[in-house]
């Protein structure tokens, strides 16, 4: 849903903006179609018939967009799983290369370090603009390039280098799976269902014939602003990274500051 901009704004702002075109909308449609009920139905009440339809489209419309929301939290959970999980792998392949002999070491960990460095304070920027490409990959090949040169002879250090290719490895993975998080949503032939479902919603509880004007554009308001807020949490967690709801890289931070002390970045233009 082509609605970036909102994530751009402070969150109460953009949740103003948000739920306040739901509620104008709402407001709007009992103004514009109330002359009408009037008029075609003289002054009979179908508040019965009205009834039965909202209900029945409610059941249906609330069960999609409830299974939805719970899904785009499940979804937001899921992601920040895995930016977790790979903090944990730079921290457990540091630990790794650390005991490799000094010179081997010292070279690995420099490169380990340029990568966090870059995540936190290059990449992370960019997820925060919806942008997926990034150096990342430049960075983990020099490492990797580092790493398979090494030739370990004894036992231990054989096992040693095996560990340290196995959390290489899940690195990768889980950085992949981090970058492809960055650009996905829900679809917006879906987008499209629920926005269109919250508005037929609105349209039929305007149907509605209540006598005080007030009390029905109260209510109907507040159906607006439900739906609105409801959809406003769906779209800040559809995209994990982006607007004040985002992600953040606190776990890289804290990988960086706990194990990487006195490294000095050497970045690449």
């Amino acid at each position: 849903m082509n609605v970036f901009f909102l994530y751009d704004l402070p969150l109460g702002i953009s949740f103003l903006i948000f739920t306040g075109i739901f509620a104008t909308i709402s407001i709007l449609s009992v103004l514009a179609l109330r002359p009408i009920i009037k008029r075609n139905w003289g002054g009979r009440s179908f508040n019965d018939e009205i009834s039965y339809f909202l209900s029945t489209i409610g059941v249906f419309y609330g069960i999609m967009f409830g299974l939805q929301a719970a899904a785009v939290w499940k979804s937001y959970q899921d992601v920040s799983d895995r930016v977790s999980n790979e903090s944990s792998a730079i921290a457990a392949l540091y630990r790794d290369v650390s005991e490799f002999p000094k010179e081997s070491a010292d070279q690995l960990k420099q490169k380990l370090g340029d990568y966090t460095y870059y995540v936190i304070h290059y990449a992370w920027p960019l997820h925060r603009q919806g942008i997926v490409k990034t150096k990342g990959t430049h960075y983990l090949n020099l490492f990797q390039k580092s790493l398979y040169e090494m030739e370990p002879t004894t036992p231990a250090d054989i096992a040693l280098y095996s560990e340290a290719i196995k959390q290489f490895n899940n690195l990768i993975e889980l950085r992949r799976a981090r970058m492809t998080s960055v650009s996905t949503g829900i679809p917006m032939v879906l987008w499209i269902f629920f926005i269109s479902g919250a508005l037929i919603t609105i349209v039929l509880a305007s149907l509605f014939y209540i006598d005080n004007l007030k009390l029905h554009i109260l209510l109907n308001s507040l159906i607006g602003l439900t739906l609105g807020s409801v959809m406003f949490i769906m779209v800040m967690m559809d995209r994990p990274f982006r607007g004040e709801l985002a992600i953040g890289p606190d776990s890289y931070e804290s990988v960086y500051s706990d194990l990487m002390v006195g490294h000095v970045p050497q970045m690449e233009e």
